[in-house]
């Protein structure tokens, strides 16, 4: 069984490295005119992070804006500040340090902003959960 196995990862790795030289070494690698060729087809950097603000998913989006930035694309310094402005308007994941919508549903109810102090640790584990749990684990004879 483990000569079977060791086999099987043995294969797997192989297969992995093969599929690694595959992969150009540096981005430069690739021509020039090949990322531009891929990169006229589909949406820039400012539309992909007013998309991801749509989304909801601010992160990205500030992410994207900054890229588009240090790409000096023209309507990126207003995109950032957009994108920005609406984070400050939406200080749940901001406190929260979540990207993720979902976070405000589960977490606190609508229109509910916590406090800055509150983690989400505090709201999904409270203390008395943790000392219960701490005490729990320090009585466990298990080492492992």
């Amino acid at each position: 069984m483990n000569r079977v196995l060791g086999s099987i990862y043995a294969g797997l790795g192989l297969l992995a490295v093969l599929a690694a030289l595959l992969v150009p070494a540096y981005l430069r690698s690739v021509d020039a005119t090949v990322v531009t060729h891929a990169g006229a087809q589909g949406p820039g950097l400012v539309a992909e992070a007013l998309q991801a603000a749509r989304l909801d998913k601010l992160g990205t989006a500030v992410l994207l804006a900054q890229a588009a930035m240090a790409a000096e694309v023209p309507e990126a310094t207003a995109t950032l500040y957009a994108v920005q402005r609406l984070r400050g308007e939406q200080p749940v994941p901001a406190v929260w340090g979540g990207p993720d919508s979902l976070l405000r549903q589960v977490c606190c109810p609508p229109g509910e902003v916590p406090p800055v102090g509150e983690s989400v640790m505090e709201v999904l584990l409270p203390e008395r959960a943790r000392v219960a749990a701490a005490r729990a684990l320090s009585s466990s004879r298990r080492a492992d």
